[in-house]
């Protein structure tokens, strides 16, 4: 018997298929059993036919309780070879039962008893090819039990009449197993189309919920998207608002001391902006799975120190007690990622504690280091622990304060973490406080990498020629007179081939290459630059500005050994950048 698992499945729907003509089979046992013990009865004492008809009933009896049994107990892979089995030993028994006719009846004294018996035993065998032909097994050991203690006892007799009549049932049984053989092969092909249908059923019903889930997340993801560019929208247009107003005061006052403040006030609306559209940026890029992480071995409180230096000073003008704890532990990870989801997580908890403490802590747990950020401000209640981390949900800001953010920060913890591989927890009671935790690899000692140096802070002693190119005026125009104002002397082109043109026909000779670069010009870009470094004949640094967040130009960028900055980019960021370029 095989043992695969589409053969499990056949033998399983063999089986199924002879348990539904289990009733019918033991009908016609019994009432030809029934029939032929009346027979009897005439010719021969009760005791033998009866016994003979009672052990039919029995084997009959036993056949339908199993039956009954596995109505209520499945045919499964596991137990399948059992039931078929049992199956074919039933069979057996009752062929056994019925061949044992060759030696009650009287054939020899009485030839119409050796007539009834041929015809009536080679009736059954014929009969019985609709239902036990469904598992050959079966059907063979019943036929040949059935048919063959008559055809011997015939044969071995000597009478030339007996001989013929076993030789014809011995002839007609050969017959009915090469039937039976037939009938099994179209009841397995029958077999196989309905397995197939079924698991083409089962793969469109699969399909169907597939599609039905995809259908329900474009309907989730359109509400989200609407929900995003409503909320996006509302807060691009706040400090667009609030800008104008100020400059167009700016434009007509003349008092110094106000100019300062509108001017002040015009920065503060600014950075803000900057705020949201580098979130907005952030967001993007992780969905779109531009972000790459470069996975670097680190000390934790290397990074610790950045965050204690930038948020001490604004948790005590908040009056908060703050506390970051030194770490020693060395860990692996994307340090730009994981700062950026501490220093997501350390405003967050300021910004929503009002009286207090916050605490950056980390210990070792599982193999991994946890590093988790707890408050004592307004905690979240079990049926928001979703929503926070949706894009724009802020609990207690229905208003959109700006002092409150813009509602991504914890959007963009969820995103990061996704793409690191760290896993980010939530524990929190309402009105009690919060602690957000991330588990970080382990790493090694001796992994790590010598500092870098840190190229926040600037240095313009020295004064080089800086090539910017932009294709839009405006941009160029206003980060040119920034340069400038830098103390560097800048070229201003709209494509490169003007800048290589003018290297070719000018003195100008450039230090540090500043150009725009978009998804569909990269690949110009990129061998244009090649191209100024060769008429030059020396490697000039080159920052290259985007506002696409595709993947490929990240990794080309990378490959081509260039910096890449993404719109919309801090003047602090690119004047240290260029300081950088200078001095390396």
């Amino acid at each position: 018997m095989k043992g695969g698992p589409k053969d499990k499945k056949i033998i399983i729907e063999q089986v199924n298929l002879m348990l539904r003509h289990t009733p019918s089979m033991i009908f016609m046992n019994l009432f030809v059993a029934a029939i032929i013990t009346l027979i009897m009865l005439i010719y021969m004492p009760p005791i033998l036919p009866l016994s003979w008809f009672m052990s039919i009933l029995a084997i009959c009896g036993l056949r339908l309780f199993h039956n009954f049994y596995l109505q209520s107990h499945e045919v499964t892979k596991e137990n399948v070879n059992i039931q078929a089995l049992f199956l074919v030993t039933f069979s057996l028994i009752i062929g056994i039962m019925w061949g044992c006719l060759a030696f009650i009846l009287p054939i020899d004294s009485e030839i119409l008893m050796l007539v009834l018996a041929s015809i009536l035993l080679s009736g059954m065998v014929a009969g019985s090819i609709s239902f036990l032909s469904i598992y050959k097994p079966a059907y063979f050991v019943f036929a040949i039990s059935c048919v063959a203690p008559l055809a011997f006892r015939c044969i071995t007799s000597g009478d030339e009449i007996q001989v013929l009549s076993g030789s014809l049932v011995l002839a007609l049984l050969f017959v009915n197993l090469f039937h039976s053989h037939l009938s099994q092969i179209n009841i397995l092909k029958a077999i196989n189309l309905g397995l197939e249908n079924k698991d083409l059923i089962r793969r469109l019903e699969i399909e169907k919920d597939n599609a039905e889930e995809s259908r329900k997340t474009a309907e989730h993801n359109n509400k989200a998207k609407s929900r995003f560019l409503a909320s996006a929208s509302h807060d691009l247009r706040q400090p667009l608002h609030a800008m104008g107003f100020f400059v167009e005061a700016l434009v007509n006052e003349n008092e110094i001391g106000k100019i300062k403040s509108l001017a002040q006030n015009i920065n503060k609306t600014s950075h803000s902006l900057r705020n949201l559209l580098s979130s907005l940026l952030n967001l993007s890029k992780i969905e779109s799975g531009a972000l790459v992480p470069e996975m670097t071995t680190f000390r934790l409180d290397d990074l610790l120190e950045e965050l204690r230096r930038d948020y001490t000073e604004i948790a005590q003008n908040k009056g908060l007690d703050l506390k970051i704890e030194q770490c020693d532990d060395v860990i692996t990870s994307d340090r730009q990622m994981l700062g950026r989801i501490l220093t997501n997580l350390l405003s967050n908890a300021i910004r929503y504690t009002e009286l207090g403490f916050v605490r950056l802590h980390s210990e070792e747990e599982g193999g991994q280091i946890r590093i988790s950020v707890s408050d004592s401000g307004l905690g979240i209640s079990d049926d928001k622990k979703e929503d926070i981390f949706r894009e724009f949900y802020q609990i207690g800001n229905k208003g959109q304060e700006e002092v409150k953010g813009l509602g991504l920060g914890l959007s963009i913890v969820d995103g990061l973490c996704k793409i690191l591989h760290h896993e980010l927890h939530l524990d929190s009671e309402f009105g009690i406080g919060s602690s957000f935790s991330i588990f970080v690899p382990i790493g090694k000692e001796q992994d790590i990498l010598p500092e870098e140096q840190d190229i926040r802070v600037w240095n313009d002693d020295k004064k080089v020629n800086i090539m910017l190119v932009d294709g839009m005026d405006r941009s160029r125009k206003a980060m040119a007179d920034l340069i400038a104002r830098w103390g560097h002397n800048v070229f201003e082109a709209s494509r490169l081939d003007e800048g290589i043109e003018a290297v070719e026909n000018s003195d100008f000779k450039p230090d540090v290459l500043i150009t725009d670069i978009q998804k569909t010009n990269s690949l110009d870009i990129f061998q244009s630059v090649q191209k100024l470094q060769d008429r030059l004949g020396r490697d000039v640094p080159a920052i290259l500005v985007t506002g696409d967040t595709d993947k490929a130009i990240s990794n080309d960028a990378r490959k081509h050994g260039f910096t890449l900055l993404h719109k919309p980019v801090q003047p602090s960021k690119l004047r240290s950048l260029i300081s950088y370029c200078i001095n390396h």
